[in-house]
């Protein structure tokens, strides 16, 4: 009879083993299914965004000399 006992003892020590790996790979696969969401999420907004909207190339204007030399440069008095 004590052999029984001890049979179901340990029996339900590897159940609540087996139960506490289980609830810890649950919460894994959740955690890796939140960051699969995530990236389907950015991966689709850049996608829509590549295909509908061409972004048009802009030129930007300097008011500085392109030359950076400057004892190329000369100043002209006007009368």
């Amino acid at each position: 009879m004590e052999d029984k006992n001890r049979e179901i003892k340990l029996k339900e020590e590897t159940i609540t083993l087996l139960e506490k790996e289980l609830d810890e790979k649950d919460v894994l696969i959740r955690h890796l299914q939140n960051e699969i969401d995530k990236f389907r999420q950015t991966r689709d907004v850049s996608e829509t965004r590549d295909v509908s909207e061409t972004r048009t190339k802009r030129q930007a204007i300097s008011a500085e000399p392109l030359n950076t030399q400057t004892n190329d440069l000369q100043i002209t008095k006007i009368p």
